[in-house]
């Protein structure tokens, strides 16, 4: 991991800086050939050695800044990078509702009304026997699964809410348990049978 850091950084040091040095070099000893061309005197033996050590010490001095600032341009890039790969998140809403109504039998119920709601479905679970005999076939035990109907709710938008509370407007239902909630989708589990009457689902911040 730390080698590979450091190579993003001597990648990022070294390769600015040596592509310009060819081109830098050249141009350098074109101006000062030109300067004493211009000035009609010779071209001192040291002028070019001379060059080739200021135009080094540059160099080296950039390659050594640019490595102790790569991090930081590095880290900016990874930042620029990460902020385009973000997906842009709906604003979340105080509040979710669904009212159903049921018609007593195993009819799908209906939505009467509904807010910030992108789905709905509701799914009828019949009820069930468990019966045990012995090898007379005689009944030794026995048990009932009773009927249920699972509600699950899909919001348009999220919500920031802290509780998902349920009522029903005509009596009391045996159970009914918010089996899984959170800012997009809500699960409800109804135990027994539902008598008609409106059931509504709705959200509190």
């Amino acid at each position: 991991m730390l080698w590979n850091y450091l190579k993003l950084c001597s990648k990022f040091s070294f390769q600015p800086a040596f592509q310009g040095l060819d081109f830098l070099s050249l141009l350098a000893g074109l101006v000062v050939s030109a300067w004493y061309w211009w000035k009609n005197e010779a071209l001192p033996d040291a002028t070019l050695g001379l060059i080739a050590v200021i135009i080094l010490a540059v160099i080296t001095a950039l390659i050594v800044l640019r490595f102790v600032s790569a991090p930081y341009f590095l880290w900016r890039k990874g930042q620029a990078e990460l902020s385009a790969l973000k997906v842009h998140r709906p604003d979340f809403v105080e509040r979710a509702m669904l009212r159903l109504e049921f018609h007593g039998d195993v009819q799908i119920p209906t939505a009467v009304d509904r807010e910030n709601i992108y789905s709905w479905f509701a799914l009828y679970g019949e009820s069930r026997q468990i019966i045990a005999n012995d090898a007379n076939g005689n009944k030794i035990a026995g048990a009932e699964i009773p009927s249920s109907w699972i509600v699950s709710v899909v919001f348009e938008r999220p919500v920031n809410f802290h509780q998902v509370a349920t009522s029903f407007s005509t009596a009391a239902l045996r159970v009914c348990e918010v089996k899984q909630a959170n800012d997009r989708a809500v699960l409800i589990y109804l135990e027994g049978p539902v008598p008609q009457g409106n059931l509504e689902i709705r959200t509190r911040a």
